[in-house]
């Protein structure tokens, strides 16, 4: 096994191989046609974000290359000859980013075909913001075995975070499989989102919130009809004016767009329209999490108009109700009962709490004497915290999301603490009553949804939060208790067809981890939610389709259209 299971990859710098020349950005991109030039970026950009398994960001990389002209591209080739290529990110997403906004800045409306001057000054515009991005990372520490774990977090985490977002991966699959179970599945659970959604409906003109995923759907579908979702262009048929509707509310205003460090105007509107029917996805990962998140304020607003919602909390009690009921209850509970349903004793929250009152876990999994129990948390950690590079504000943000809030209320880490300390007991004699006697072992695991818990450092903080609360490993006579490990609700989803046919198996993952972290300092930095990847990876994993999207598309198929 592997020592350490990360690597900070180095970037191919502009300043390395041209240190003589000192051309500028801007000078290099005025003459170059706006449109295809952002369209070409966008979709290195796209292809990047859907690598296929085995497949090296070379195959990418060196096309763009070969089509420089010979004094841009023998000095690189030359250069790269003398270093070795794994150590480095060919392909960085953030410096793509970076090209995109700056091409937006200077935008000249032209549209005709780059030439190889075009095509040249974009490969060495591209090397520029790869100088940026090394410029943003350069205080973090590269990994060495004289560097504590505590050390290794408090350099790394500020820094790491500020990136974060736009390196984690997003799944339009998952996105999608999320909205039907919101928009179809929960209102007819949800009596008061049943009603939201009525008033949202009535006031957009739409005979069912099912219109809105529909569109969702197609849009998808038409986009992934290459195998590999490369494609970042959509031509919109001349009948389809819906579909140009929809997409015209994603679309960027190009006069009044501004660079700014964390791509607030991309994230808004992440669609540059580029023809009457021409729709550029800029960032499809961007474009995601708005398709969600902008239906969510689009209710909002319908909400507020209505009364419905009171004006200045309107989205927060929109987002608590959601968060709550919907994503860390409903939805959470869909998704383990198809990954753990069939091979685990299983019992909801909600149906531990019949039986036995408040305080009981969100989830709870046993397969002989190994017993899982589960916190879910549907919250995100403030931007302004997140990625103010200031250490103690993040460690103490962290906090107070998975610890103890701001009204001295126990979250995550010590709600799992509490049930371990005071609840098993009871599920053991009134609920799970065919458990064995005798040793059992107990993993305690957080489910979150917030991307910047997917790298290093805050899994690692937590853990060492959850022993301190524990205060002692033989807390109840009998039960032996595991490290607390965090894992992406997406990434549950993404690996529903191995937990259910029980390729993977929740104990052997877990015991696994724990080993390896145990092997060098720096393992212990290590996100579980990584590790995790990596062993579905070893038993066969490549990016597809799940059993749950192939039945919400079957249904999605046969429901009328209306």
């Amino acid at each position: 096994m592997k020592k350490m299971g990360f690597q900070i990859k180095k970037l191919l710098s502009y300043q390395a191989v041209f240190p003589n020349q000192h051309v500028t950005l801007d000078d290099l991109l005025v003459d170059v046609p706006s449109a295809p030039a952002i369209e070409a970026i966008s979709y290195y950009l796209s292809r990047r974000m859907n690598l296929l398994t085995g497949e090296h960001e070379v195959s990418i990389w060196a096309p763009w290359l070969m089509q420089t002209k010979s004094n841009v591209k023998n000095p690189v080739g030359k250069y790269v000859d003398n270093i070795n290529l794994e150590e480095y990110a060919l392909i960085d997403k953030y410096a793509l980013l970076l090209l995109i906004s700056k091409l937006l800045t200077c935008y000249n409306g032209r549209n005709d075909k780059l030439s190889k001057d075009d095509i040249s000054n974009l490969f060495l515009a591209y090397m520029m913001c790869c100088d940026e991005r090394i410029a943003l990372s350069n205080t973090l520490p590269l990994p060495n075995t004289d560097m504590s774990a505590e050390d290794f977090v408090r350099l790394y985490l500020p820094n790491a975070l500020k990136t974060n977002d736009i390196e984690a991966p997003r799944d339009y699959r998952l996105m999608l499989i999320k909205c039907y179970m919101l928009l179809v599945e929960f209102p007819k659970h949800h009596k008061l989102f049943s009603g939201y959604l009525k008033e949202f409906c009535n006031e957009k003109g739409l005979p069912k919130a099912k219109v809105y995923l529909d569109q969702l759907f197609l849009l998808f579908l038409e986009l992934s009809s290459n195998g590999d979702f490369s494609t970042s262009l959509m031509e919109v048929d001349e009948n389809c004016e819906d579909t140009c509707r929809f997409l015209d509310g994603f679309a960027i205003n190009i006069k009044q767009y501004v660079h700014d460090g964390d791509f607030k105007m991309i994230r808004e509107k992440p669609i540059l329209k580029t023809g009457p029917r021409r729709y550029d996805f800029l960032f499809m990962k961007m474009f995601l999490d708005k398709a969600y998140t902008g239906f969510l304020f689009d209710m909002k607003d319908v909400l507020v108009t209505r009364g419905i919602l009171d004006k200045n909390k309107g989205y927060e009690n929109l987002k608590s109700l959601l968060g709550e009921d919907f994503s860390e209850h409903f939805f959470f509970y869909a998704l383990m009962k198809k990954c753990f349903g069939q091979h685990y004793v299983n019992y909801s929250g909600e149906e531990l709490q019949k039986s036995l009152g408040e305080g009981m876990p969100d989830f709870y999994l046993r397969r002989g004497n190994r017993v899982f129990v589960f916190e879910c948390k549907d919250v995100q950690v403030a931007s302004i915290k997140k990625l103010s590079g200031d250490y103690e504000k993040i460690k103490q943000a962290i906090f107070e999301k998975y610890i103890i809030n701001t009204k001295g209320r126990p979250k995550g880490v010590r709600q799992l603490t509490k049930v371990i300390k005071d609840k098993l007991i009871a599920i053991f004699n009134n609920v799970d009553v065919s458990a064995p006697h005798g040793t059992k072992y107990v993993f305690p695991i957080i489910v979150y949804f917030d991307d910047c818990f997917d790298i290093e450092g805050p899994e690692y903080l937590l853990n060492k939060e959850f022993w301190n609360s524990i205060g002692n490993k033989n807390v109840v006579d009998n039960i032996v208790i595991k490290d607390l490990v965090m894992v992406n609700i997406e990434q549950l989803m993404r690996l529903e067809d191995f937990f259910s046919n029980y390729k993977l198996k929740l104990a052997t993952l877990i015991n696994g981890y724990i080993d390896f972290k145990n092997q060098t300092e720096l393992n212990k930095v290590f996100p579980f939610n990584k590790y995790l990847f990596q062993e579905a990876k070893k038993k066969g994993y490549v990016m597809k389709k799940t059993k749950w999207f192939d039945e919400i598309y079957q249904s999605l198929a046969f429901m009328d259209k209306a």
